[in-house]
């Protein structure tokens, strides 16, 4: 990488932190997420961070990325994440039509994506508990 990338890739780094935190902990705040048990935690463009869609589900964490520009950081986002909810499994999907526009390949197989999750996945909003099956999920 030559020094300009590299430059390029550190202020992408500083903005991708900083805007995490402003959406995360802006959902803290207002939408109390942690403790009603999830809800979309990054909404892309409107949090600063076009192509990049988190959301949260008791414990786990699914990040989408869906443009070139957030993908190259994806790693780095993952980290980041885990700082906010350790313990919570975070995955990457990357099934999404969207990625196609940008030439962006799907890393999931749109049948698997998911089998890292047991046959359910526990929501909860407003205080009633969900179970999901995998089959019927959609991010």
């Amino acid at each position: 990488m030559c020094p300009a990338d590299e430059n390029e890739y550190l202020i992408g780094k500083l903005h991708i932190e900083k805007a995490l935190k402003i959406a995360i902990d802006h959902r803290f705040l207002f939408a109390n997420i942690v403790h009603d048990g999830g809800g979309r935690m990054v909404y892309g463009e409107s949090d600063d961070l076009p192509g990049l869609l988190v959301d949260k589900y008791s414990d786990l964490v699914l990040v989408q990325i869906t443009t070139a520009g957030i993908d190259r950081y994806r790693d780095f986002i993952t980290q980041e994440i885990q700082k906010y909810f350790p313990g919570s499994l975070v995955r990457i999907i990357d099934d999404s039509g969207e990625r196609e526009k940008e030439n962006l390949p799907n890393w999931n197989d749109k049948n698997s994506c998911y089998d890292f999750i047991s046959d359910k996945i526990k929501l909860s909003e407003n205080g009633l508990s969900l179970e999901v099956p995998v089959k019927h999920f959609q991010k």
